[in-house]
């Protein structure tokens, strides 16, 4: 009996200590260096959870096709270079005007119990302190929530089955190179992720950001619970906003509500990236 008792604990014991330490995995990645994201870069699968991803100089002389689920867009084959994806957005949005958003963002609220878990909004391990202002050393207040937007606007992926895109995938192959990968598809749009941190507790610091958040009127303690809270954010795309105000969310919602434009639609907010057999890469993190 005390065997069978003692088994069981360690079995609970154990489960208990893989549970904690579970690897996450994501098909959506934040681009960390989008300057050189373009549908079919070839970057390094290795290089997604460090500090900037790896991509290769690899040239080809296929064309390949693009799709859109804005379906007003149609847009030509490209022999995939950031220069020419951009140059057939632009002449293509000029043409057929700016994308449009489906309505006013609406907003999500995931309670974060350390900081590892908003690695999960980001697709992969992320230097919190680079791309939050969050000190991974300090300990955590009592409450800490993150508030997610997002506003897709439209997206571009790869015709696989293309014949362009097939003779692509077998140059790649010929590489034989197990760490490669291709960028299958580009989103672009707003996003925010604000994370808001407080000494009071949980349930009364989400009542206080309901209320906020829906222009409702605030009790005197919920207007002490948000001027005493830290606010730190990250809107995906190069623009500083000035959080030090009475206001720090409606800030970042003033940026989301923003005019939408043929130059100005936003920034990339994911990508994905296939195998080089085609199958969808998830990245561990």
């Amino acid at each position: 009996m005390r065997t069978v008792l003692l088994t069981t604990l360690l079995f609970i014991l154990t489960f208990g200590i893989i549970s904690a330490q579970e690897t996450k995995s994501s098909a959506t990645l934040f681009s960390k260096n989008p300057e050189q994201l373009y549908l079919g870069a070839v970057l390094s699968k290795k290089s997604i959870n460090t500090e900037k991803h790896e991509f290769k100089d690899i040239k080809t002389k296929e064309k390949i096709s693009l799709l859109s689920t804005t379906f007003k867009y149609e847009f030509p084959e490209i022999v995939p270079t950031k220069e020419n994806m951009y140059q057939v957005i632009a002449d293509e949005l000029k043409a057929k005007g700016a994308p449009t958003s489906s309505g006013i963002a609406s907003y999500s609220f995931y309670p974060i119990r350390n900081l590892e878990d908003l690695y999960a909004n980001f697709g992969q391990k992320m230097d919190l302190g680079k791309w939050f202002g969050l000190d991974i050393n300090n300990k955590m207040p009592v409450s800490n929530i993150l508030i997610a937007y997002e506003i897709p606007l439209f997206d571009l992926y790869l015709d696989i089955a293309e014949t362009g895109m097939m003779n692509y995938r077998e140059e790649l192959t010929k590489l034989k190179d197990d760490d490669l990968i291709y960028v299958m598809s580009i989103t672009w749009g707003r996003k925010a992720l604000i994370f808001v941190q407080s000494d009071f507790d949980e349930n009364s610091l989400k009542v206080a950001l309901n209320r906020y958040l829906n222009d409702e009127e605030l009790t005197d303690e919920q207007k002490v619970i948000l001027e005493t809270a830290t606010f730190s954010y990250n809107i995906f795309e190069d623009i500083p906003l000035e959080l030090e105000n009475p206001n720090p969310i409606k800030t970042v919602l003033n940026y989301l509500s923003g005019p939408i434009t043929a130059d100005n639609y936003g920034a990339i907010i994911h990508f994905m990236a296939d195998e080089i057999d085609g199958s969808t890469y998830n990245n561990n993190f």
